[in-house]
């Protein structure tokens, strides 16, 4: 179960709609390895005040408003 996400985003990249789109394991593995632990986010610099939760929501608020009004 640890590399289950690596695992389901080589299928996606490998099928799609059932058909077989890319067969070489070099472009599959090089299109999901996970990236190099130095290269993650740290959490440190994640803004959890009670302003820092405000500005994600207004955020996403306005983020979602505009992909409804996109995609009616």
């Amino acid at each position: 179960m640890e590399n289950y996400d690596l695992v389901t985003l080589a299928i996606d990249e490998i099928v799609d709609d059932g058909i077989v789109l890319e067969t070489d394991p070099v472009m599959v593995a090089s299109r999901v390895s996970k990236a190099p632990a130095q290269d993650a986010p740290n959490m440190k610099n994640i803004d959890l005040s009670e302003q820092g939760i405000q500005n994600l929501w207004e955020f996403g608020k306005k983020q979602g408003m505009e992909f409804v009004r996109r995609n009616l």
